[in-house]
């Protein structure tokens, strides 16, 4: 399976397309008895926009990172939609020149009160190529850095963090499918300039087309990346399946462990990882898909799996057991 380089765009390969809306719910607890309420909110109805990114911000009101799409699913502009905690817009933002192809794939708040946002843009490469955007608190731009790394290949920035020294970049190199040097991480310094960059997912030569999708700071000032990769049954080195893949790395970017979730008591589990969570015994909970295609029903069921501090496989969770093309993209905590 190749990706399709054309005009734009392996990042909408496993992406369906989604009408310009997007459901919220608000949660409003009263001090003398627990309610709540639930709060549907459709943004842009007769526009074509798909909503990737979604924080709580600083005053309890939400801000969505999203694209423009064209009929054919393609990025147009990337946006930021900005709402009160009632889920009602305040104000919005077009990210990037007309039909320039930007695409916003994550934003979160930074410590000076501005927004660090990253994704992908035809600026340069008409496939996409990954960029940084910082803005201040006031939503001015204070400097975009755009990393012209590939030729006729989607690359993209899928998240940024803030960190001490500046930010750390998960970035996606687009080669085909079961290609390796597809996932990477850079370390920027303020200004967005590079730091150091490291490559994933070679740790184990029978590890094939390892992508990350997500990037979490862990307690002792590492990294956790969340994906997957294709990887063959145990005792065997082909063929390859679709599985879970976490990444710990430290803060220099050096691998300490790569999993490729394979078995679990005995047997072999198939399916995507997407972001990860961990409690006070830095247990690992990593929610994604199940791909269970022998069992009555077959189908993709939501799931959480557990792994431990030392990167291994403890048990996984089926959420809706009975479901059909199912995934599982967000987990916190309350």
């Amino acid at each position: 399976m190749e990706l399709n380089t054309s005009a734009g765009h392996q990042l909408l390969l496993h992406m369906k397309k989604l009408e310009a809306f997007v459901l919220l719910f608000g949660l409003i607890f009263s001090t003398q008895t627990l309610t709540a309420q639930i709060w549907p909110k459709t943004y842009f109805p007769n526009k074509s926009i798909y909503p990737h990114s979604l924080i709580e911000y600083y005053d309890s009101g939400y801000l969505i990172g999203s694209w423009y799409i064209t009929d054919d699913n393609l990025p147009q502009n990337g946006s930021l939609i900005k709402t009160d905690r009632n889920g009602d817009i305040l104000w919005f933002k077009r990210l990037g020149n007309l039909n320039d192809g930007t695409a916003v794939f994550d934003v979160n708040q930074t410590s000076d009160g501005g927004l660090i946002i990253s994704g992908s843009t035809e600026q340069i490469d008409a496939a996409g190529d990954p960029f940084i955007l910082k803005l201040d608190a006031c939503g001015e731009v204070e400097w975009c850095r755009i990393y012209n790394i590939g030729k006729n290949r989607l690359d993209a920035a899928s998240a940024i963090l803030e960190i001490p020294s500046g930010y750390i970049a998960l970035i996606f190199y687009g080669f085909h499918l079961f290609s390796d040097g597809k996932t990477h991480l850079y370390q920027l310094d303020h200004n967005g300039n590079m730091v150091w960059q490291q490559v994933y997912g070679g740790s184990d030569s029978l590890i094939v087309g390892a992508e990350g999708r997500d990037l979490k700071i862990t307690p002792d000032g590492h990294y956790l990346i969340n994906g997957f990769c294709y990887y063959p049954d145990r005792d065997t080195i082909e063929p390859s399946y679709l599985r879970p893949l976490i990444i710990k790395v430290d803060s220099m970017g050096n691998a300490e462990w790569e999993l490729p979730w394979s078995t679990v008591d005995g047997g072999s589990f198939y399916g995507q990882s997407y972001r990860s969570i961990l409690d006070n015994n830095n247990t690992i909970y990593s929610c994604g898909r199940s791909i269970e295609p022998y069992t009555p029903p077959p189908g993709d069921r939501p799931v959480i799996i557990k792994t431990d501090w030392e990167g291994n496989e403890i048990s996984y969770h089926n959420m809706v057991p009975d479901s059909w093309q199912a995934v599982f993209f967000n987990i916190n905590w309350f």
